[in-house]
């Protein structure tokens, strides 16, 4: 039984198809043929939506969107973005956003953006971003690719004049041991 035919059957109750005979056959004929219609028409809605749409057509929404792939970024991470690209070009240019593409989509515990107009008030377009990995490993990524998020996400107006990694002390002293090298930790805030 197909979804519209339960429907007209049990939903609309329709009294003329409750008991066999040629109206409840054509009906039901009518309601198969609308079923492989509707499916038809569930695919076609799907193949507009990034969220549904097969991954051969995520080029195409990227163009449309003005997303750029970046050379190191992972193909599944590229592809969430595109998927989410109006939440992320509705929130871009805040300090907030920043902070949550960094920690969303590279991993970090904790991000940091700070303005440093107040350490001097000529860098007023300059913000610092201060980077946390988490307590058990650091995100697999390279430096290159999270200036190139930042400068994808940042206000156009502002510019970043500061980045720091920062690792929780435990982390130090594991790396410390395992390695063989010697690091000096410094109190985190």
């Amino acid at each position: 039984m197909g979804i519209l035919w339960d429907y007209f059957r049990e939903t609309l109750r329709l009294s003329f198809i409750q008991q066999p005979g040629p109206l409840a056959m054509l009906a039901e004929g009518g309601s198969t043929a609308l079923d492989a219609a509707r499916d038809d028409m569930l695919a076609l809605r799907d193949q507009f939506l990034p969220s549904r749409c097969e991954d051969d057509l995520l080029y195409r929404f990227a163009v449309a969107r003005g997303i750029v792939r970046h050379p190191l970024e992972p193909a599944e991470h590229w592809k969430e973005r595109i998927r989410f690209a109006y939440v992320w070009w509705v929130a871009g240019g805040r300090a907030s956003a920043l902070a949550e593409a960094l920690t969303i989509g590279f991993g970090f515990a904790r991000v940091t953006v700070i303005n440093m107009r107040a350490e001097d008030p000529a860098r007023w377009a300059s913000f610092k971003v201060t980077l946390e990995s988490g307590p058990v490993t650091a995100p697999p990524v390279g430096t290159a690719s999270v200036i190139w998020a930042i400068n994808e996400v940042k206000p156009a107006r502002s510019k970043c004049g500061a980045l720091q990694f920062a690792t929780p002390s435990k982390m130090y002293i594991a790396a410390g041991n395992v390695i063989g090298i010697t690091v000096t930790t410094q109190p985190h805030p």
